[in-house]
C-alpha cells in the first residue's frame, strides 16, 4: 500500500462487506453494483483516446463497447481471457466440416489444436492456460537483440492457420518492457486472431504515464486488433489481494467466458468467471480504493514510480559489473552481469538478501529485477544502487567455495541441467513439502 492510512481504510471497507457474495446479486445489490462499476472504471482507463474507433478483426468497433468481469487475480483474468479467446476463435474457425475431418484422421491427430503464440517472457499463467484448455503453445525467445521485447516480425513467422491467440505484455514481468503491441495487434487483426494484452502489472501505471509526463507505448483498446486485456487492481490500484479485471473489446467476446448450465437439478446456473462464490469484501475494497485515490492520485503515483524507475536503471548503468536487461517501460527494472563468466549474479542476489533486500531472480538469461512500489523513495533506490556496487565487488573478490548456501547453487544447478524435467521434479517436491504439516 502507498500508506498505512490507505491500508487501514482498505481493511475497514473489507470488514463491512466480509460476509457478502456477488453470486447472490439479489441479496447483495450494492456489491453487484460495485462489481459492475469496478469494471467500468477500469475499462475507462484503457478504452483509448476519446472518440477512437477501430476495426476489430474485420468488424467495426467503438471504444464504448469495452466490457469485462472482476476476478480473483491476474492468473484468473488470464485464464478467463484465454478460454474466451479460444472459444471465440473456434466458433469462427474451428467447427467446419474440413477441420473436423482432419481432426478425425489418425495421422493428423493433434495437428489442428488451436495455437497460442507467446514470448518466453510472458507470465507463467499462459502455460497453465495451454495445459488447461488444450492449446498448442508456440513460444518465441526474446533476447538482448530486441531489448527483450516480442516483435511483430518474430510473431509473423510463427503464425499458422491454427493460430488462435497472440499474447503481448504491457509490460513483461521479468524485464519490465512492453512488447510491440500496436504492430502485433494489427497483425492479429488482419489474420482474424485474438490479441490479448497482459497489463496485469502495468495497467494502473501506463494508463497514466502520458499525463504524468512520460512517453510510453500504447496498449489500449483504441489500437486495432486488441481483443482482450487483464489489469490487476490489487497491484498499483492499491486494493486488497486479490482482485483483477479482465476486459474485452466487445460483449460478443465476453460471452465465451461465461459458464451456463441449463439442466442442473440445482436450478439454472450461470457464472461469469472461473469461481462460483466470490468475496464481495475484496470487490468493495477495490472499488473504494479507486474512488479514494482518484485520477489525480494515480497520475501523481505514476510520476513517482516512473521517476524512481529511471533513477534506478540509470544508477545500475553506472555499475561497470552490471548491465540492463532491457530499458524499462514501467516499474520493473531488470539487470544481469556484464560478464556472466566473471560475476555470478545469483551470488550477488544472495549477498543482497543478506543485506535485507528481496530481489527476484531471473533465468535465461540469468538476472535480477526489482519491482518498485509507492512505498519506495529516492533514498531507497540510491541505497539499493550503492549496495549493488559494493556487493558486486565483494562477490568478485570471494572464492567459489563461499557459495554453498542461498539460491546461487540452486539456480546454478538449474542452468547447468539440460533436462528441465528434473528441475520440474524438484519444484514439485518443494511444493509438496510446503503443503505438508
Amino acid at each position: 500500500f502507498n500508506s498505512m492510512d490507505h491500508a487501514d481504510f482498505q481493511t475497514k471497507v473489507y470488514g463491512k462487506f466480509v460476509g457478502t457474495n456477488p453470486i447472490h446479486a439479489d441479496s447483495y445489490p450494492s456489491v453487484a453494483r460495485m462489481d459492475a462499476e469496478l469494471v467500468a472504471m477500469t475499462a475507462s482507463l484503457v478504452r483509448g483516446p476519446p472518440g477512437s474507433k477501430k476495426e476489430i478483426n474485420g468488424e467495426s468497433g467503438a471504444d464504448d463497447q469495452v466490457c469485462g468481469s472482476v476476478t480473483s487475480g491476474g492468473s484468473e483474468s488470464i485464464l478467463c481471457a484465454m478460454k474466451a479467446s479460444r472459444d471465440w476463435w473456434l466458433d469462427r474457425n474451428g467447427y467446419g466440416a474440413l477441420r473436423n475431418l482432419m481432426k478425425a484422421l489418425p495421422w493428423r491427430k493433434g495437428t489442428v489444436k488451436p495455437e497460442i503464440i507467446i514470448a518466453d517472457s510472458a507470465h507463467a499463467a499462459y502455460i497453465k492456460a495451454a495445459e488447461y484448455y488444450n492449446l498448442r503453445m508456440v513460444t518465441i525467445r526474446v533476447d538482448e537483440s530486441t531489448g527483450f521485447r516480442l516483435t511483430a516480425a518474430a510473431v509473423r513467422r510463427k503464425i499458422t492457420s491454427n493460430t488462435a491467440i497472440i499474447v503481448v505484455s504491457a509490460p513483461s514481468y521479468p524485464h519490465g518492457v512492453c512488447d510491440e503491441i500496436e504492430d502485433i495487434a494489427a497483425l492479429a487483426s488482419r489474420r482474424g486472431i485474438a490479441c490479448h494484452v497482459d497489463a496485469c502489472l502495468g495497467g494502473f501505471v501506463l494508463a497514466f504515464a502520458q499525463e504524468a509526463g512520460f512517453a510510453r507505448p500504447r496498449f489500449d483498446f483504441g489500437l486495432r486488433g486488441v481483443t482482450s486485456m487483464s489489469v490487476d487492481t490489487h497491484k498499483y490500484a492499491m486494493a486488497h489481494k486479490g482482485t483483477s479485471v479482465v476486459l474485452y473489446s466487445k460483449k460478443e467476446m465476453r460471452k465465451y467466458q461465461f459458464t451456463r448450465i441449463t439442466d442442473w437439478s440445482g436450478g439454472l446456473y450461470i457464472s461469469p468467471t472461473m469461481a462460483g462464490s466470490r468475496s464481495g469484501a475484496v470487490i468493495a475494497a477495490a472499488w473504494a480504493s479507486l474512488l479514494a485515490i482518484g485520477r489525480e492520485g494515480f497520475v501523481a503515483q505514476t510520476k513517482h514510480l516512473l521517476t524512481l524507475s529511471e533513477r534506478l536503471w540509470r544508477g545500475i548503468e553506472r555499475i561497470p559489473e552490471l548491465k540492463m536487461l532491457g530499458q524499462p517501460d514501467s516499474t520493473v527494472v531488470a539487470w544481469g552481469a556484464a560478464d556472466p563468466k566473471a560475476l555470478d549474479i545469483y551470488r550477488v542476489n544472495d549477498a543482497m538478501t543478506a543485506r535485507g533486500w528481496h530481489l527476484s531472480a531471473l533465468q535465461r538469461p540469468a538476472g535480477l529485477h526489482m519491482c518498485l512500489t509507492p512505498a519506495h523513495s529516492e533514498p531507497v533506490v540510491d541505497q539499493l544502487v550503492a549496495d549493488l556496487r559494493e556487493v558486486c565487488a565483494e562477490v568478485l573478490r570471494a572464492t567459489s567455495g563461499d557459495e554453498e548456501e542461498g539460491m546461487a547453487p540452486i539456480y546454478g544447478m538449474a542452468e547447468a541441467l539440460p533436462d528441465r524435467h528434473i528441475i520440474g521434479d524438484v519444484l514439485v517436491a518443494f511444493q509438496e513439502a510446503s503443503l505438508d504439516i
